[in-house]
């Protein structure tokens, strides 16, 4: 699965960033992260890139890959969301700069 993300950042000159996909069942209950590339510090799903501005205003596309095997699914239909959050890192740690609405989708999984 690809998420595609287009933003700019002001302010942001030399400072890392984060862009973020969060995923969850359609409830709003995390779906967990098979291994550790595809999991945050609570074991939720996630796809992430890093970034540094050069410049005050800064556009960005982010390219966030997930492989449908990071999703922890059951067998048949699985009705989901997801989000995207962009963080800037600060000394006190990671500030959230924006967030994406919720946006719905559906998989299909085979049962073995």
């Amino acid at each position: 699965m690809r998420i595609r993300v287009s933003f700019v950042v002001k302010g942001m000159n030399g400072w890392n960033g984060r862009v973020i996909a969060r995923f969850a069942w359609a409830d709003g209950r995390p779906l967990a992260g098979v291994t550790d590339r595809h999991r945050d510090s609570n074991g939720d799903l996630v796809a992430w890139e890093q970034f540094q501005p050069q410049g005050e205003e800064a556009p960005f596309e982010a390219s966030l890959f997930l492989p449908y095997a990071e999703m922890t699914l059951v067998a048949g239909h699985n009705e989901l969301i997801y989000w995207v959050e962009v963080f800037e890192s600060t000394v006190a740690g990671w500030l959230l700069l924006a967030q994406s609405p919720r946006s719905a989708f559906s998989l299909e999984v085979k049962a073995l």
